[in-house]
């Protein structure tokens, strides 16, 4: 059986460059620290997923609208507007194929610290096949489960299907509450391991929030002895469907080509979404007062051209 291996930088110490490799085959997990040159020997050729904080991926899971994939790529934005907010110039966005209810994952991230992770890895000899979320290694189950592992500093959680987050400690029951009543989550199963930095009796704590917002909600706690991701990579052999994360790789390093939104598009993206927003209200407000359909559609056609500049590609 051919091993799988993993590489993260949770748990290691980031100013002496170390680096954590999951090996997993056989139905054996382990893990082992290190810089990357001493792993290159036990790696050599074979593929390595590279783990990332998912405090540094946001995904949304969303119906986007578009009859070709251009337009879908350029409709996204407006549908996570919100978390487009700030940094706007340091994000790229992927967008997922549609599932059998129209739902696509949009995943946002830093675009710069992907690529000086993945070059450095490649520098050294890495074979980086895939980027992930380290959360989206958790196996929620159900899809009315939501499954919480508590490592280190912060809580990893995986829901719905391939959706997850990472959270500190103090927000975690709030962020729980919230989530199962957007979810409609009805189970959720939370791991403790041996390296969770908890707060004084902050299981019980969570525990007393939940059932006071959600006692129908059937909570469990579980204790492992593995680290957080060693056992959310043993729990992949459980897991029948993995996310198609093969987008978060830099361009240079895709073999399909595909590319999400570049950071200068953005840029225009939001600008014509102002200009249109700003060309409607104007519109709407004079006519408000005055039935002149000619001038509403000199308005509309106006719209129209804007968003036309903007994205020519979309038909």
């Amino acid at each position: 059986m051919t091993a799988s291996y993993y590489l993260s930088k949770l748990d290691t110490d980031d100013d002496q460059g170390l680096w954590t490799l999951i090996t997993s085959a056989q139905g054996e997990v382990s893990a082992r620290q290190g810089d990357v040159v001493s792993f290159i020997s036990t790696l050599q050729t074979s593929p390595v997923t590279v783990l990332i904080d998912a405090a540094e991926i946001r995904t949304i899971k969303a119906k986007v609208p578009g009859r070709s994939e251009a337009q879908v790529r350029q409709a996204a934005p407006y549908v996570i507007e919100e978390d487009l907010a700030n940094d706007v110039d340091d994000l790229m966005i992927t967008v997922s194929q549609a599932d059998d209810d129209g739902y696509r994952f949009i995943t946002i991230y830093d675009q710069e610290v992907i690529e000086t992770i993945c070059q450095q890895l490649k520098s050294a000899g890495v074979n980086v096949a895939a980027v992930m979320p380290d959360a989206a290694l958790i196996d929620a189950g159900e899809r009315d489960c939501v499954a919480v592992i508590l490592g280190d500093d912060r809580a990893r959680l995986s829901y719905q299907d391939g959706l997850c987050a990472a959270v500190d400690y103090d927000v975690l029951p709030a962020f729980l509450v919230r989530l199962i009543r957007d979810q409609k989550i009805a189970q959720a199963f939370i791991t403790i391991t041996p390296n969770a930095n908890l707060p004084k009796d902050f299981q019980q704590h969570v525990s007393d929030i939940l059932h006071a917002a959600h006692p129908h909600v059937a909570l469990q706690f579980v204790d492992t002895k593995t680290s957080a991701l060693c056992h959310a990579v043993a729990q992949q052999k459980h897991k029948d469907t993995q996310r198609d994360f093969s987008k978060l790789l830099p361009e240079s390093m895709r073999e399909d080509g595909s590319f999400g939104l570049a950071r200068s598009r953005l840029y225009l993206i939001a600008a014509a979404f102002a200009a249109c927003a700003l060309a409607a209200h104007i519109a709407f407000s004079w006519l408000s007062n005055k039935d002149k359909a000619a001038e509403l559609a000199f308005f509309k056609a106006q719209q129209q051209e804007i968003f036309s500049v903007a994205f020519p590609e979309v038909k």
